[in-house]
């Protein structure tokens, strides 16, 4: 809902002290503005000739289209905001629209709209809307318009403008006739009122229905019970100087705001117009095109508006005008001076000295302004603790004495140009004037005689003891109590450059300059910083209130330090203060004097707080100040993704790979639209944002997702809205961003890595084979190098040991001897041959490992009452030829040790020719073995099983050994496929794998 805001515009005010603010074509405003209305969202909609504008107070929207749905035309003639919410739009050329929640209805002929202009909307008590239009009037049915003219037996078809009084009564202007229908009633009612010009209806905040006929003037159709000022004559609104006027606005307090044709005028007595037609004098006040207006007021059916926060728009040919009451209201003064002295006067008044020739004037009641005669040339203003003023000119100094003022003469020679100024003023607790007068000094005047203190003080004040305190330039303070002169400077803490201010008579003591403001503790002076650690700026006047506040008129406008901050910057020197800043969107006329004259602030005896600069006066109460209360609405206006617009709706989709994203939003807050603060935040496990007065976000190179975007605001006073507004998009992932793709590259990476760990592996299994068959072929090689050198050569030598042997007699000792030698190189060449078999292993490949040891094994049961049965399954493959030996070897050892030390009855030999491994057992039922012969050195007199560890470790493989005391042994050793079997796959050494990967295994590796 439509909030009211406290109170309307002040009707103490004239226009003038309103701050005005105009938006013409140059800012985006449109112009012939027909209608203005407020929506219940805050937001102002403009309807003209031009089309459908929104405005939130800083950007001009035109609106062609809602959710890619046109507007039926461009030529709007009507706007009506009802108070359930939404906008009506009417049109010139016939048809209307509904705009509600971000959506559009648009109604036609179909609808039961005839093809004629649309002139007004109302709504009953019951919240039907009625629609008047020159081809008659309609009633809407919450889909269809019915024609209810010869229903209510309307005379004539063409129906201007009608409204409901707050009875329910509606009122209806039908050609140049008014017609009105009392609830309950089935037929309009005719009235003896005549119309003769533009019409519209105005209702009062008493519950008035004013009429209002551009021609004839205005009078009350409907006063509700109780007192009211209306009749039901009518009051002819005309100016002989000016021409027709028309009322535009009636606000809160029942002012009339009214055009004319060189601009607008405000009737703030409603009883004056009452009784003389028009008010004029104090009673009404006038904004002219002079002023600043865009133009003469629209000729509109409804031109004006009063919002939500008490603003008045206007709306004109030329574009559109805003007025507000701002913090400080500025008094404009008929003089041409460059700067403004003041002093307070007595009566509530403030008296203004100018450096001119009319130079003095006295406003009372906050605007009205009298010129004082006497005092001219006035450069400096004081008002004593006696309360008389003075006034310090060029050529003497004047001081108040009732309603007279009595002149001094300076002591200085005013006949010399240039002529010297007063530049300060105070006076001590003796009575004794001080005055300090540029480029001569400062003089004494006591008992009526002058006397030179010394040179010209910048600033002058007393304090509450009466002690007269002087400022300089460079940062200089003088304190001057009866004979006794304190001088204080940087060395005590002031750096503020020329003393421009002194404030001495308060609870604390404030010092300002070019540089800021310090605070004296009665020792010395400590600088006062503002948030952030800077300091503040050129201060050029300073009251601390009854309340505590500290105020300063300073170069970047007026400070206000709040009494809580003054005590913790007392308590704490190194506090940095916050305030509150009122520049010229408060109504600030300009910046203070940098000279001439001081101090540019002053306290009037109303409390009022008066500030003086180079373009004029303004003035604040600030025991009086107003608070906007009301929280903005905050609204998503749209969202571009990489420069296409999208508007904010559920369920909102972006293009995949969305790299620039942008979110303008807004807060209906009108008044002081440029303060409004904002903070966002995408996500709520996100920071806020603080952006200050930005009104759009940027995001760039967002992931694919579902995000949430929500913005708060505050409005000119800081009144938050925490609820604010959200809107909910999503990008989506492309392919190559979606959990799909990135678990085909998982697992494409693992097969990857998986298929480089096999080749790898592979490479070395060949590496490694290769080796073993190097070794193989080495050993082969001494073998047939030993037989062919040593074994040969030994036979040969016994062959001839032998014919020497049988040429001895048979019963010589030699040939004895010689025949046992004979017999000793037999064994000899014997145990050689047999040890070169074990070189080369058993005789061929074709040899299967199987065969083999089942060989071994019935030789070993040979003539024992030993069970020995073997078994191998699966097919048989091609060993390598290492693998072959040395599983040879540990099955033939594991059989030996089975059959001549276990004891057993039973031995088995099994050998399966697995996928993943070649198994060899050997299994018994025999006594066992030690547990000392287990551990991997053995026992030092048997090496059987170390060398059969040594010999599984050789071809990376183990053996394993279950046995347990009288429950028999197995040994078992297992050879991996990839080592055991000889495969023909192609030899990856000389691929470029092989060559990314190649590394030679160390002696530990074969």
């Amino acid at each position: 809902m439509l909030a009211s805001p406290a109170c309307a515009l002040s009707p103490d005010l004239r226009i003038k002290q309103f701050y005005h603010t105009a938006w013409t074509t140059k800012e985006g405003a449109p112009t012939d503005i027909e209608g203005l209305v407020q929506t219940r969202d805050g937001y102002l909609w403009i309807g003209s000739t031009a089309g459908l504008f929104r405005f939130d107070g800083v950007r001009f929207e035109r609106i062609d289209a809602i959710h890619g749905q046109r507007l039926p035309s461009s030529s709007v003639h009507a706007v009506w905001a009802p108070p359930s919410g939404g906008l009506w739009v009417g049109y010139v050329f016939g048809g209307a629209s509904f705009i509600s929640n971000g959506g559009i209805r648009n109604y036609g002929e179909r609808e039961g709209l005839p093809v004629g202009s649309v002139r007004g909307f109302a709504q009953d008590k019951s919240g039907t809307v009625w629609l008047a239009t020159t081809r008659g009037l309609r009633r809407f049915d919450g889909s269809h318009w019915a024609d209810v003219s010869a229903e209510l037996r309307l005379p004539k078809t063409y129906a201007s403008m009608l409204s409901f009084d707050r009875s329910g009564t509606l009122w209806i202007a039908v050609d140049n006739s008014i017609m009105y229908l009392r609830p309950g009633e089935r037929a309009l009612t005719p009235t003896d009122i005549r119309l003769d010009g533009a019409i519209k209806f105005l209702e009062g905040p008493d519950g008035t229905l004013w009429l209002i006929d551009g021609t004839q003037g205005i009078r009350a159709l409907y006063m509700p019970p109780g007192p009211t000022n209306a009749g039901k004559e009518w009051l002819r609104l005309e100016d002989q100087r000016l021409g027709p006027i028309d009322v535009k606005v009636i606000d809160r307090d029942g002012t009339f705001w009214i055009s004319t044709p060189i601009g607008i005028r405000r009737l703030r007595d409603s009883t004056a117009l009452l009784r003389d037609g028009l008010a004029d004098g104090v009673s009404a006040d006038a904004f002219l095109v002079t002023d600043g207006l865009t133009g003469p007021a629209s000729k509109g059916f409804l031109s004006g508006l009063e919002d939500r926060e008490g603003n008045i728009w206007i709306g004109t040919p030329g574009g559109l005008d805003r007025f507000r009451e701002s913090r400080l209201t500025r008094v404009d003064l008929a003089a041409d001076s460059d700067g403004f002295a003041l002093a307070a006067g007595d009566g509530n008044a403030m008296l203004i000295g100018a450096d001119s020739r009319n130079g003095a004037f006295k406003v009372t009641k906050g605007s009205t302004v009298e010129a004082v005669p006497g005092p001219r040339d006035v450069t400096c203003a004081y008002r004593d603790p006696d309360g008389i003023v003075w006034f310090g000119g060029r050529e003497m100094i004047w001081h108040s004495a009732g309603q007279r003022w009595v002149a001094i003469d300076l002591p200085v020679d005013n006949r010399v140009k240039p002529y010297p100024a007063v530049q300060a003023i105070a006076k001590d607790r003796s009575g004794a004037l001080w005055v300090s007068i540029a480029r001569a000094g400062v003089f004494r005047l006591a008992d009526g005689k002058w006397s030179r203190y010394g040179e010209s003080a910048i600033s002058l004040t007393t304090d509450s003891d009466g002690r007269v305190w002087l400022g300089y330039p460079n940062s200089q303070v003088q304190i001057v109590d009866k004979d006794t002169v304190r001088r204080l400077s940087v060395a005590d803490g002031l750096d503020i450059g020329a003393v421009l201010s002194i404030a001495a008579r308060t609870r604390h003591v404030w010092v300002g300059g070019e540089h800021g403001l310090a605070r004296f503790d009665g020792r010395r002076f400590n600088p006062v910083t503002r948030q952030g650690g800077t300091s503040l700026p050129s201060v050029s006047g300073i009251i601390e209130t009854a309340e505590g506040d500290l105020w300063l008129n300073t170069s970047e406008g007026a400070m206000t330090v709040p009494a809580e901050e003054v005590r913790r910057l007392v308590s704490d020197p190194l506090y940095a203060v916050r305030y509150t800043l009122l520049d010229f969107l408060d109504g600030m006329p300009g910046t203070p004097p940098a000279v001439r004259p001081l101090p540019s602030m002053a306290e009037g005896t109303d409390g009022r707080l008066w500030f003086a600069t180079s373009n004029g006066i303004a003035w604040t109460d600030p025991r009086h100040v107003k608070r906007n209360v009301l929280k903005p609405t905050v609204d998503v206006q749209s969202i571009v993704a990489d420069r296409i617009r999208y508007e904010p709706s559920a369920a909102l989709k972006l293009p995949i790979r969305t790299r620039n994203l942008q979110i303008s939003y807004t807060a209906l807050s009108l008044s002081i639209p440029e303060r409004v603060r904002f903070r966002y935040q995408l996500g709520a496990e996100q920071p806020w944002q603080d952006v200050g007065a930005r009104r759009e976000a940027y995001f760039t190179d967002l992931l694919p997702g579902h995000y949430t975007f929500r913005v708060i605001a505050s409005n000119n006073d800081g009144v938050w809205n925490e609820t604010g507004a959200s809107v909910d998009f999503t990008i989506p992932p492309a392919f190559v961003q979606t959990k799909w793709f990135l678990a085909i590259w998982v697992v494409a990476g693992a097969a990857s890595l998986w298929l480089l760990f096999i080749l790898r592996l592979r490479q070395i299994q060949q590496r490694m084979r290769g080796r073993l068959e190097e070794r193989l072929s080495e050993r082969e090689r001494i073998a047939r190098d030993l037989h062919d050198t040593l074994l040969q050569g030994m036979q040969g030598l016994v062959f001839k040991f032998q014919a020497a042997a049988e040429r001895l007699p048979s019963r010589d000792t030699n040939r004895d001897r010689l025949e046992e030698a004979l017999n000793l190189a037999d064994e000899v060449l014997e145990d050689g041959r047999s040890k070169l078999a074990g070189l080369r292993g058993f005789s061929s490949e074709s040899q299967e490992l199987f065969a083999a040891l089942t060989v071994v094994g019935q030789s070993l049961a040979a003539d024992r009452s030993i069970k020995f049965h073997s078994e191998s399954e699966g097919e048989s493959k091609v060993l390598h030829p290492v693998v072959r030996e040395e599983a040879y070897r540990i099955g033939a050892e594991a059989l030996t040790n089975s059959f001549n030390h276990a004891k057993a009855s039973s031995i088995e030999l099994e050998i399966r020719y697995g996928t993943a491994a070649l198994s060899l057992l050997v299994r018994d039922d025999g006594i066992g073995i030690e547990e000392s012969a287990l551990v991997e050195s053995g026992r030092a007199d048997h090496f059987g099983l170390v060398g059969m560890r040594e010999r599984a470790a050789k071809i990376s493989s183990r053996i394993e050994i279950f046995t347990r005391p009288g429950a028999g042994t197995e040994v078992q050793l297992r050879v991996p496929a990839t080592m055991a079997y000889r495969s023909r796959t192609l030899d990856i050494s000389k691929s470029w794998l092989a060559r990314i990967f190649r590394a030679d295994p160390g002696p530990d590796e074969i």
